[in-house]
């Protein structure tokens, strides 16, 4: 995953989705911010041109937004999913933003640094009353009230008129819940959550502690997943007004998506621990993150 390309002065979000060499035609399909996929094709391409759009992932490490495991619950980051799955009634999920002048996690008007956390039911397509849960959600030692709920894709319903939204990999369209928050902490180095992957950046974090009602559950409910996103204009998502009948007000301002946390840096709470996998200690994996300097002073040495 690398946060842009540059085409000459223009600047957008992708990410490599697949690509292959053909003859003398190299393929290669990329995924904007929004999601979509676009296949370019380009006709002998030069050893340098390969070469760079496969070192081009790892010379942007830190992507714009990204989930991580906080200091409580237990954690094991799923290699098929790409995804960290988190287990136990209590865990501390972290939101990292990087701090980025331009094309980052925040648009100009967006002084605030208002983000959204989802928490979706699993699997794909449950939606009310099997896709409810009760949670209870906490940043900054506040207990977060639900800013919107719905089925569909996030951050709109499937039945209103919307802007953009969330790429479906495998989730939505699903029961969800969102909850605004601020990055309003101080500035400190964020790292990569993504196990294997290095580089660190200026940026901030926020720490949400999260406690599920078992008894809440559906049966047939096997987790509930978390993604990360931010919208432009002020950063504000406007919920849609109704009138008396409950209809949709119609001519009300979509947002759009201007950045989120790759799905290769997501989240997830599970019911059962993944198969084969041994699951880590919240604490442990950010200890191990606090020691990437100083094996890298260690290696220079």
């Amino acid at each position: 995953m690398f946060d842009f390309i540059a085409f000459g002065v223009y600047r957008v979000d992708l990410e490599i989705d697949h690509f292959e060499l053909t003859d003398s035609i190299f393929w290669v399909t990329l995924r904007n911010h929004l999601g979509t996929k676009n296949n370019m094709r380009i006709i002998q391409p030069s050893v340098a041109t390969i070469c760079l759009l496969l070192i081009a992932p790892f010379a942007f490490a830190v992507p714009n937004l990204q989930l991580g495991p906080g200091a409580t619950g237990t954690w094991d980051y799923d290699t098929g999913s790409e995804t960290w799955i988190g287990t136990g009634d209590s865990f501390t999920i972290n939101a990292y933003a990087k701090k980025k002048w331009r094309n980052g996690p925040f648009s100009r008007g967006n002084t605030d640094k208002t983000a959204y956390l989802v928490f979706a039911a699993t699997p794909k397509n449950t939606d009310a009353p099997d896709g409810e849960f009760i949670i209870d959600v906490n940043n900054d030692g506040v207990s977060l009230s639900i800013f919107q709920q719905g089925f569909g894709t996030p951050p709109y319903e499937e039945d209103v008129p919307h802007g953009s939204q969330l790429a479906p990999h495998g989730i939505y369209p699903t029961y969800w819940y969102i909850y605004e928050f601020a990055f309003d902490g101080s500035k400190g180095t964020i790292y990569n959550t993504q196990p294997g992957d290095s580089g660190s950046a200026k940026g901030w974090t926020e720490s949400f502690e999260v406690t599920v009602d078992g008894a809440s559950l559906a049966d047939s409910l096997t987790g509930i997943h978390m993604d990360l996103f931010t919208v432009n204009g002020d950063g504000k998502l406007e919920p849609f007004a109704t009138d008396k009948n409950g209809d949709y007000v119609p001519g009300v301002l979509c947002e759009d998506i201007v950045a989120f946390a790759p799905f290769s840096h997501d989240a997830e709470w599970s019911r059962l621990v993944p198969p084969g996998q041994v699951p880590v200690p919240g604490t442990a994996w950010l200890f191990a993150l606090g020691l990437l300097p100083l094996s890298r002073k260690l290696r220079r040495s």
